[in-house]
């Protein structure tokens, strides 16, 4: 989050310093009608939380020599965006390392077998199930599937999974 403010306020004053550089629904960063501070906030943060996440620009984005005749000027914007776009992607594959980290950690400490055989089976989808045990089929919508003899059936992979301290207390 500090990060995306930090760059934020970057944002903000290239888009004073150059508001063709920046185009927001169209027009020109803090060019617009009815602009204020907290619209012009609010705009640079959707830039650079957009840029930072690697989602993809909607209605605010770095002006393109289709959008702007003077994107000869732009180079700050847009070196800016491409170092916000690599500390945002270095930064969520560090959030990705740490959770992975600590899942495996856990998992080496788990008392969790997997069964020897895997079955690939073919059926119809997946079984739902009730008190009288598995009595249907549904499709991704979860609907009953309508019977059809044209239907191609479906690899079901299956395996068992035991945990060894299920006797235990807490486990």
């Amino acid at each position: 989050f500090g990060l995306t403010l930090l760059f934020t306020c970057i944002f903000m004053s290239a888009g004073y310093e150059q508001p063709k550089c920046i185009s927001v629904n169209g027009e020109n960063f803090s060019e617009y009608e009815g602009r204020s501070i907290y619209k012009d906030f609010g705009d640079a943060y959707s830039l650079s939380w957009t840029t930072f996440s690697t989602v993809g620009y909607g209605l605010i984005f770095p002006a393109t020599s289709s959008t702007s005749n003077e994107v000869g000027k732009c180079g700050g914007v847009f070196v800016l965006c491409v170092f916000e776009a690599f500390v945002g992607v270095l930064f969520s594959s560090l959030c990705g390392a740490i959770v992975y980290s600590k899942v495996a950690r856990l998992r080496s400490h788990a008392q969790v077998v997997f069964s020897d055989a895997v079955v690939v089976r073919y059926g119809k989808g997946v079984m739902t199930g009730n008190e009288d045990g598995p009595t249907n089929y549904l499709n991704q919508q979860g609907n009953d599937r309508d019977e059809d003899e044209n239907e191609l059936p479906l690899p079901i992979l299956e395996f068992r999974i035991a945990n060894l301290l299920s006797n235990a207390i807490g486990g």
